[in-house]
């Protein structure tokens, strides 16, 4: 039997309850994965307390909850043992079936064949008989005499046996003797209508006795009928003297099989295929004569004779014997079904072979029937097993999720939550010792609590001990920080004051001796202020002179300009007449063209004319040009000649207000020779009282550096008094701020 089809609707259960657990277990995975959160950092510091390393396949297998791996374990096994021993089951009853249907059929086909095989023989024995029957050798030999009516009455004779001897049998459908010249002539039995061309039936190429397909009319209908035809031998001669034809009924063959059950089509309620045929594919008999019609041949029938053919010879070539070659097995597709096809040779010589066609999903309904029973007890038994491990999971599940919520509100800070399970198991053990270890936590973390309170408390005295220190420390330093500061400004200031007595002596003598150079000088001036007086009466006198000849040298231009401007009114008269001149002289020539020859001498004189008209314009143009730079060059100067004369104008007044300026100077002088007299008197007197404040403020520096070093001495160990105040306040501080954090860690947990 062909199992394929069996094992590819196995791997697709098996696909479909693969793809099913994978899809449950991803699902599982992810949930977890979701709702993992920090618990993920929890899961890696635990494992970072195991010194080795999971292997891959745990691994694996702790990415998932303890009841799905029990429950897809359980499920899985269960499903492992219910396929394989579906699978045994289902193949080892498939393939018994198999092979003990394709035994029945090879015996029912062979036990079929050996009635037909005699059913066969019985026609061809008729044959015989006839042949050898005593009468009809009589009756052949009487055929070749001469005489007519002798003739007839074996004719007749010949007839009358053939009606007693097919008479009886309701199998013959047809009979014939053939005799004469060429067989012309026929003794026949007919049981009905059927009408036949002589020929055809004499037409035979083998003396041997053969099975033919006889063309006839039954009415007028035309057939083709199977029958079987040999040569008579006369016993006398021994040799050929007539011909026998036998025609059985139509399809006389399937009376051997027609009720053989081998099964039958559900849907259609048709019984399967039986049918003899020939190794060309030619139906001899069959049960169902319109879907195989008789002594014609199919598509399906053609492959089925070639098979056969090719199987019985690859056996005759092998040596086999008839009786294990003469019949087989071969699996084809018939109607897109894979089919048994069984056939036996009918008999040894005779090309025609019985077939059988069964369907494997007839021949398999029983196999499958036990598949779905298996399929329904597996699907019932994988049921029960998930109820079942569901249950086992969950009594292991049930407390082991109880511990990690605990764990979860212990992780969140919850210390007063207990596991209460009483079993005796390990998980009860593990429960039990989780308390335990609870309880102790639970203790260590109030104790911590309580000495941390003291920590903080104790922390914040020297805090504020050690700001009330830094806080006095600071405020000495900063007194004894300005003292110090005072101090040696004091005495920088008194080094600076003696600095600048020592500048103001230099200064005072410097004073001294410039006031004697002073007084020199003075007098030098005082004595120069006469020359100075006759210089500016001499100066004042000449811009008097200068500004006379400014003015007379401007009201000379002005006339030079306005005779220019005269010239310049002469020039464009001479300019009209040149213009004039040279209007005559174009006259002049015209009326000289005119006149022709006697007009050639007045036109030269006019031609030279025009020329010194326009020499003369052009000279005129010239002078105009000189005369108009001349004028603007008079304009330029009596501009110029004009701003002198204000130049030489503000020197006059400036000259006076320098004379007005010398007589205040001369004056101011006398007054500050006097003064610096006086203060020459008053240097001496400072000089005097200054080598006494000297001698004082150097006293007092002196003292005030003493003080100084003293005072930064004191400045330094307040400062170094101060650090260490500052340095116990922070670090009281942080201890503070340590003893807060431990509180507020420990305000996480909640303890009884």
């Amino acid at each position: 039997m062909n199992i394929k089809p069996v094992i590819s609707k196995i791997k697709s259960v098996l696909e479909t309850i693969a793809s099913s657990a994978l899809a449950l277990v991803k699902k599982v995975h992810k949930a977890r994965g979701d709702k993992a959160g920090d618990g993920g950092k929890l899961d890696n510091r635990i494992m970072s307390n195991f010194n080795g390393k999971p292997s891959g396949k745990s691994f694996l297998l702790r990415k998932f909850r303890i009841q799905t791996r029990l429950i897809a374990s359980f499920v899985i096994l269960l499903i492992v043992m219910l396929l394989i021993t579906g699978i045994f089951s289902y193949s080892s009853s498939t393939n018994t079936i198999d092979n003990k249907v394709k035994t029945y059929s090879l015996q029912v086909t062979g036990q079929t064949g050996v009635v037909l095989n005699s059913e066969i023989t019985r026609v061809e024995n008729y044959v015989f008989d006839v042949g050898l029957s005593s009468v009809i050798q009589d009756a052949i030999t009487n055929l070749n005499i001469e005489d007519d009516f002798e003739k007839l009455t074996q004719s007749r004779t010949i007839s009358d046996f053939l009606s007693n001897k097919f008479a009886t049998t309701k199998d013959i459908h047809f009979s014939a003797f053939l005799h004469g010249e060429n067989y012309s002539q026929v003794e026949v039995y007919n049981a009905s209508t059927l009408t036949f061309d002589p020929a055809v039936l004499a037409d035979m190429k083998s003396k041997k006795l053969e099975w033919v397909n006889f063309k006839v009319k039954i009415g007028t209908v035309e057939k083709t009928l199977l029958g079987v035809r040999k040569d008579i031998n006369s016993l006398a001669s021994g040799s050929s003297a007539a011909r026998m034809v036998v025609i059985p009924k139509e399809n006389f063959l399937v009376t051997a099989f027609e009720n053989l059950d081998i099964g039958k089509d559900e849907k259609s309620g048709k019984a399967y295929p039986i049918f003899i045929v020939d190794s060309k594919g030619n139906i001899i008999s069959a049960r169902d004569t319109k879907e195989y019609p008789l002594t014609t041949s199919t598509e399906d029938t053609k492959i089925i004779g070639e098979k056969i053919s090719k199987e019985i010879e690859k056996k005759f070539g092998d040596g086999i014997k008839f009786e294990e070659r003469k019949s087989g097995n071969l699996e084809m597709d018939f109607d897109k079904r894979s089919s048994l096809v069984t056939y036996s040779q009918i008999s040894e010589g005779k090309d025609w072979y019985l077939v059988t066609i069964v369907p494997y999903s007839f021949l398999n309904s029983d196999a499958n029937s036990l598949r779905t029973n298996i399929l329904i007890i597996g699907i019932l038994c994988l049921l029960f097993a998930i109820v079942l491990c569901t249950v086992i999971a969950r009594s292991v599940s049930t407390p082991l999720n109880k511990l990690v919520s605990t764990m979860k509100r212990a992780k969140e800070g919850d210390l007063t939550s207990q596991i209460l399970d009483g079993e005796n198991d390990e998980i009860g053990e593990v429960c039990r010792n989780y308390n335990d270890m609870l309880s102790n936590i639970n203790a260590l973390v109030s104790q911590v609590r309580r000495t941390s309170m003291d920590v903080v408390g104790a922390a914040t005295k020297i805090a504020a001990a050690s700001g009330a220190a830094y806080t006095s420390s600071e405020q000495v330093s900063v007194t004894v920080e300005q003292i110090a500061r005072g101090a040696t400004d004091q005495a920088n200031e008194i080094n600076d004051s003696v600095s600048h007595m020592d500048k103001l002596s230099e200064g005072i003598m410097y004073v001294g001796d410039d006031v004697t150079q002073v007084i020199s000088i003075a007098n030098k001036i005082n004595s120069l202020s006469e020359n100075a007086t006759k210089a500016i009466n001499e100066l004042n006198i000449k811009s008097n002179q200068v500004s006379e000849t400014t003015n007379k040298v401007s009201h000379n231009i002005t006339d030079l300009s306005n005779s220019m401007k005269e010239i310049q009114k002469i020039l464009k008269i001479m300019i009209g007449i040149s213009e004039q001149t040279n209007l005559l002289s174009l006259n002049a020539s015209i009326e000289a063209a005119r006149a022709g020859e006697a007009g050639k001498g007045f036109a030269v004189v006019a031609n030279e004319v025009k020329k010194l008209a326009e020499q003369s314009k052009e000279f005129t143009s010239n002078i105009n040009s000189i005369v108009a730079a001349i004028g603007k060059k008079t304009n330029d100067t009596v501009e110029e000649v004009m701003n002198s004369n204000v130049v030489v104008n503000e020197q006059i007044q400036a000259v006076t207000g320098t004379e007005e300026m010398f007589k205040t100077v001369f004056s101011a002088m006398q007054e500050v020779i006097a003064n610096i007299e006086r203060t020459e008197k008053s240097v001496d007197n400072i000089m005097k009282s200054k080598e006494k404040v000297l001698e004082s403020m150097e006293n007092i520096s002196a003292v005030a550096e003493e003080s100084a070093a003293t005072t930064q001495e004191i400045s330094a160990s307040t400062e170094q008094q101060m650090l260490s105040a500052e340095e116990l306040s922070k670090n009281a501080q942080e201890l503070n701020e340590v003893a807060a954090a431990l509180n507020r860690e420990l305000d996480k947990f909640k303890t009884e």
